[in-house]
């Protein structure tokens, strides 16, 4: 048998050895599949995190620089700040955690 690299002539006759070569491919393509989706999720729960931070910045910042009377104490405002920071960088270690390494 020539080896050209097509794979119709490299599989074998045996139809057991085909069928096993079969079931492994699927069991891959299923393993893959449900790494995907558990990438998808994440991916998704972080963006709406993401959203939930920046909606929070956004009113700290309000806060911040808004009208006197809406303005948080400043031991408040930075209690908030340090809050936010040290989520953030929660986020960013898990996100290290779980990221393949490169």
């Amino acid at each position: 048998m020539r080896d050209d690299g097509d794979p119709a002539h490299t599989l074998p006759d045996d139809p057991a050895v085909l069928q096993a070569m079969l079931l492994a491919a699927l069991a891959e393509r299923d393993s893959l599949a449900a790494e995907r989706d558990s990438a998808v999720a994440e991916r998704d729960a972080l963006a709406e995190r993401n959203e939930h931070l920046k909606h929070q910045l956004q009113k700290l910042q309000r806060m911040q620089f808004g009208p006197r009377s809406e303005r948080l104490p400043e031991d408040q405002l930075q209690f908030a700040f340090e809050e936010a920071e040290t989520s953030l960088a929660s986020n960013e270690a898990e996100a290290e955690k779980r990221s393949p390494d490169q």
